[in-house]
C-alpha cells in the first residue's frame, strides 16, 4: 500500500464511486447484514426526487442496498444521512 497525499485530485468522489461499482465486494455487506451480501450493480449517479443516488445495487434475493460515497476530507462527510 502507499501514501495518497491529501490533494490527490485522480481520488474524488467519482473514482470511489467507480470502484465500488466495479468491485462490490469492498462493501462489507455480509459483516452489516448478510441477508444484503451478493451485491450485483445496477445504477451510478441514478436520478431521484431527492437528487442522485450515488449508488444502487440489488443482490439475488431482490434486496436492494442504497450507497452514498463520501470522501473523508469532503467537509459534508459529516452529515448524517437518514433513510427510512
Amino acid at each position: 500500500m502507499a501514501r495518497v497525499p491529501l490533494g490527490e485530485a485522480s481520488y474524488n468522489e467519482d473514482w470511489l464511486q467507480q470502484l465500488l461499482f466495479e468491485h462490490p465486494q469492498l462493501l462489507p455487506v455480509a459483516e452489516i447484514e448478510p441477508w444484503f451480501d451478493g451485491l450485483l450493480p445496477v445504477a451510478r449517479e441514478l436520478p431521484t426526487a431527492a437528487g442522485p443516488l450515488d449508488l444502487l445495487f440489488i443482490n439475488p434475493r431482490g434486496y436492494l442496498t442504497l450507497v452514498e460515497t463520501k470522501l473523508w476530507r469532503n467537509p459534508t462527510a459529516r452529515r448524517e444521512v437518514v433513510g427510512s
